[in-house]
C-alpha cells in the first residue's frame, strides 16, 4: 500500500477498538487519517490499515433503490461503514422506473425531506458524477418517436437528467407532501409519453427546450448542416417564441433575414422589424448599430439612404461603445450626410478609433475594428481631408489595414469581403500614382520610431546581443514577459520593406557601433525608453548603442504556412484558433479540443493557412485539435 491509499476508506484498531476513516495523505510509511466517528485526524503506520471492502450494487439492488423499495441509507446494514459502492454493471433508469418510484412514494407518503435526502440526492449524484453507475435510458424506439432523425430535441435521457438536475438544484414542485410531489411527477411523465405520440410539428415543448434547440443550430454555419425538417422546426420554434417577445428568437430571425441564411431568405424589412424590437426590449447598442447600417444603405427604401434614421441609430450605437457606429458617424460627418459636413471632427473620430484598435492589434486581437479605422484614416491622408495629401502615410495605413482584414476574413463576418476589396482598391490606387518607392529587403531605421507605439505605453522590452564583430552588432528585441510565460508578439509595420506582421523577435543589425552597457557582464538588457541611442529602464540608463541601425525583411518568419482551424465553444460564442493536423476536417464538423481545464466538443467554423508572422501568438501557445468528436 502506498500513495494510492489517499482518499480511500480504511479500518484500523486503537486500543482494541475498531474505527473507520478516510486517508488524507501518505508520508513514507505513515498515513494521516480522518476518523469517521470523531471530528479529528490521527497518524498511523500504513501496516495497521485495512482497506474497507467495497459493496457491490447488483442490478436487483439498484432497481430496488430506483423504485424506492429500498433507500440509499438502508444499505449500510449490508456493508462496512464507509464502504465504497461499486456497480458491476450500470443500472438503467427509464421513465417507467420513475413511474414505479412515484407510485411507491405516493403509497408510503414519507416526509418530503426523506425523499430528497435518501432517494433524489444519492441517485442524482451518481447519475451525474459516477460513470457507469446509474444511467438514463435512451429513446426506446427512436424511429417511431423521432422518425425524421431531428437533432437536438430532448430525449427520454434528457428528461431523466433534467428531473434529477432540477431536484439537486432544489426541487420545487410547489407541493406540501411527498404524495403531491409524486402526483406532479407522474403528470409530467404522462405528458412526455403523450407528446411522443403526437406528430412532430404539433408537439409541445417548453420555451427552455425550444431555445436550446435554436442555440444548437445558431444562426450561421450550424444551419448549413440542418435537414429540411430541422429547418422547419427551427422556424416554427422561432415564430412561437417571437409571440412572447423572446430575445433569442428575435435575434435568430432578424439576423437570419439580414443577408439570408439556410433558414431564411434575405428580407431586409423583416430584419429591420425584428431588430427594432430587439433594441426596444434590450437597449443593446449592438442592435442600434445594425439598424444604422440598414438605414444608411437604404436596405428598406430601394437603396435610397435614410440618413436621418441612420444618424439616430449610429449615435445610439456610438453612445453604447460600438466601434462601427463611431466610424460610420465619421463617414457621415466627412460627407455631410444629414448633418453639416465637419471634416475635422470626422478625422478626430477616426484617429481615436485607430489608436484604440491599434492596442487590440498589438495584443493579437484580430477581431477588432483596426482594418476599418486604418483604411478610413488612410483615405483621409490620401485626399488631404484635414491637411495636404500624404500618399506615403496613406499607403502605410492601407498596408496595415490589408494585413488586419486578411486576419479577420477567416471569421466570415458579414461585409468583410467588401472591406477587403475596398482596401485592395486603395492600395492599387496609391501605387498607380508612382509616389510609392519600391520595397527593399533592408534599410536603416530609427529604432525608437519603429517601437514608438509600444514605448508610448511604457512597454518593457528585453534586448539580447546575439552576435558581435569589430564593426557589426546584432541584437534581438522582444517584449518582456513574466517568468515561465511566453512573450507576446509585436505588431510591426515597416514601409520601406513593405512588411506588416506579428513578430516574436525583432532582429536588428547595428553597423559601426559603439557599445556601452551599465550592467557587467552583459546579459539581458531590459528597457522601456529610448532617447538618442540610449536605453533607459525606470528612468535609469542601462545601455548605449550608437551606430547605423538596420532592419531586414524577416523572410525566415514568413515562409512556412501553418494549417489552422477556428472553433467556437457554443453558438455565438467567442472564436478561438487551434493548430489543425488532422485530415478531412471541414467547417461545421465537431472536434475535441483541450479547453481551460478539460476536453470540450467544439464546432469548426473556418479552416485557413497562415504564416507565423500573420498569427497573433507564437506557435508554442497554440493547442492542437485532438480528434473528431
Amino acid at each position: 500500500m502506498e500513495k494510492s491509499l489517499v482518499n480511500t476508506s480504511v479500518s484500523f484498531e486503537i486500543k482494541g477498538t475498531q474505527y473507520y476513516g478516510e486517508v488524507l495523505s501518505v508520508e513514507g510509511k505513515t498515513a494521516t487519517i480522518s476518523v469517521h466517528e470523531y471530528d479529528e485526524t490521527v497518524k498511523l503506520p500504513i501496516s495497521r490499515l485495512t482497506p474497507v471492502k467495497p459493496f457491490y450494487i447488483d442490478s436487483l439492488t439498484g432497481m430496488e433503490i430506483v423504485h424506492f423499495e429500498r433507500t440509499w441509507f438502508q444499505m449500510p446494514e449490508f456493508c462496512e461503514p464507509l464502504a465504497p459502492f461499486l456497480f458491476p454493471k450500470p443500472i438503467v433508469i427509464s421513465l417507467s422506473d420513475l413511474r414505479i418510484a412515484m407510485r411507491n412514494i405516493k403509497e408510503k407518503n414519507p416526509e418530503m425531506l426523506q425523499v430528497i435526502e435518501e432517494w433524489v440526492k444519492p441517485i442524482g449524484y451518481h447519475l451525474f458524477h459516477t460513470p457507469d453507475s446509474f444511467v438514463p435510458e435512451e429513446n426506446a424506439y427512436e424511429d417511431e418517436i423521432n422518425p425524421d432523425g431531428i437533432r437536438f430535441l430532448p430525449t427520454r435521457a434528457d428528461y431523466i437528467y433534467s428531473f434529477f438536475d432540477e431536484a439537486l438544484e432544489g426541487l420545487d414542485y410547489d407541493v406540501k407532501s411527498a404524495a403531491e410531489f409524486a402526483d406532479a411527477v407522474l403528470e409530467k411523465i404522462d405528458a412526455i409519453l403523450e407528446n411522443e405520440k403526437t406528430p412532430l410539428l404539433k408537439r409541445t415543448y417548453t420555451d427552455k427546450e425550444k431555445q436550446k434547440y435554436l442555440r444548437s443550430f445558431g444562426d450561421g454555419e450550424g444551419l448549413n448542416t440542418a435537414s429540411e425538417m430541422e429547418l422547419e422546426l427551427y422556424r416554427l420554434f422561432i415564430e412561437q417564441l417571437i409571440e412572447k417577445d423572446n430575445v433569442v428568437a428575435l435575434r435568430y430571425k432578424g439576423y437570419g433575414c439580414y443577408g439570408g441564411n439556410a433558414a431564411y431568405e434575405c428580407n431586409w424589412f423583416t430584419a429591420r422589424d425584428c431588430i427594432i424590437k430587439l433594441f426596444a426590449l434590450t437597449g443593446d447598442a449592438f442592435y442600434a448599430n445594425t439598424l444604422g447600417y440598414i438605414f444608411y444603405y437604404g436596405r428598406c427604401s430601394n437603396g435610397e439612404p435614410e440618413y436621418e434614421e441612420a444618424f439616430k441609430y449610429f449615435s445610439l450605437g456610438a453612445a453604447g461603445g460600438e466601434y462601427e457606429s463611431r466610424y460610420k458617424l465619421a463617414d457621415m460627418l466627412q460627407n455631410g450626410y444629414y448633418v453639416p459636413q465637419n471634416k475635422k471632427l470626422a478625422g478626430s473620430l477616426v484617429w481615436d478609433l485607430y489608436k484604440e484598435n491599434l492596442v487590440h492589434m498589438q495584443h493579437g486581437d484580430f477581431l477588432c475594428k483596426f482594418a476599418d479605422a486604418a483604411v478610413r484614416l488612410g483615405y483621409y491622408e490620401e485626399i488631404g481631408l484635414i491637411s495636404e495629401p500624404k500618399l506615403i502615410s496613406a499607403y502605410y495605413l492601407y498596408l496595415q489595414a490589408d494585413f488586419a482584414i486578411r486576419q479577420r476574413l477567416r471569421y466570415d463576418y458579414y461585409g468583410d469581403v467588401s472591406v477587403a476589396k475596398r482596401i485592395q482598391e486603395s492600395l492599387e490606387r496609391v501605387r498607380k500614382t508612382g509616389s510609392i518607392p519600391k520595397h527593399i529587403k533592408s534599410h536603416n531605421i530609427d529604432l525608437d520610431t519603429l517601437l514608438e507605439d509600444y514605448l508610448s505605453r511604457h512597454s518593457m522590452f528585453e534586448m539580447h546581443i546575439t552576435d558581435q564583430t569589430d564593426d557589426k552588432l546584432r541584437i534581438s528585441i522582444r517584449l518582456a514577459s513574466l517568468p515561465n510565460e511566453q512573450s507576446e508578439k509585436m505588431f510591426i509595420t515597416d514601409l520601406p520593406c513593405g512588411f506588416v506582421g506579428m513578430l516574436e523577435t525583432l532582429n536588428i543589425t547595428v553597423k559601426d557601433y559603439k557599445l556601452s552597457v551599465v550592467q557587467k557582464p552583459i546579459g539581458t538588457i531590459r528597457f522601456d525608453r529610448i532617447k538618442d541611442d540610449t536605453f533607459f529602464l525606470n528612468g535609469e540608463e542601462v545601455a548605449s548603442i550608437s551606430g547605423e541601425y538596420s532592419f531586414s525583411f524577416p523572410t525566415k518568419e514568413t515562409t512556412k504556412k501553418y494549417h489552422m482551424a477556428s472553433v467556437i465553444f457554443e453558438p455565438r460564442g467567442r472564436s478561438y484558433d487551434y493548430l489543425l493536423e488532422l485530415p478531412n476536417v471541414k467547417p461545421g464538423d465537431q472536434v475535441v479540443v483541450m479547453g481551460k481545464e478539460k476536453e470540450a466538443v467544439v464546432t469548426v467554423t473556418n479552416i485557413f493557412e497562415k504564416t507565423e508572422s500573420e498569427l497573433p501568438l507564437v506557435m508554442k501557445r497554440y493547442k492542437k485539435i485532438l480528434r473528431k468528436a
